[in-house]
């Protein structure tokens, strides 16, 4: 080629790896690329993209980051995927992180299942003479010691 007018943009969701490369790559997991831009961008964290470097039309966009659901999290840009919050926590769809259940309430679902930990709702009420056990950062209730109640 003898003039840059006869380069060709990279396709979204693909990037030059470095000047005078003879072709373009398709972005890794966790980032996407916008039409002729040199470089692919991180997704925010809550967000994530599964596909690694495989199928440019997943990274085209911000767009093309999924958000986490609601009881999982992603803490970090350029996720591949998000994690079930543990027991004692739940998350709201997009979450960098989970909230612990307030006070005399629990979890016991330890990252197994999302749904379990979608929202405030999904924190359990301790029974009248227990607290939730904070050691274990609210998994089960345990019962009051003698002398107290709740």
């Amino acid at each position: 080629h003898t003039s840059i007018d006869s380069c060709i943009d990279c396709e979204a969701g693909t990037f030059a790896q470095e000047d005078g490369s003879a072709s373009c790559t398709v972005c890794s997991f966790g980032k996407y690329a916008s039409t002729a831009f040199s470089g692919c961008t991180s997704c925010p964290a809550g967000k994530y993209i599964t596909d690694d470097s495989e199928t440019a039309e997943l990274h085209t966009s911000i767009d093309s980051c999924i958000d986490c659901e609601a009881g999982k999290f992603a803490q970090e840009e350029r996720s591949a995927s998000c994690t079930v919050c543990s027991y004692g926590k739940y998350s709201a769809t997009a979450s960098t992180g989970c909230t612990s259940c307030p006070s005399g309430r629990y979890i016991t679902d330890d990252a197994t299942n999302a749904e379990l930990h979608a929202d405030l709702a999904a924190c359990t009420n301790c029974q009248a003479g227990k607290r939730a056990n904070a050691q274990i950062d609210a998994m089960s209730c345990v019962t009051c010691a003698f002398g107290k109640y709740s």
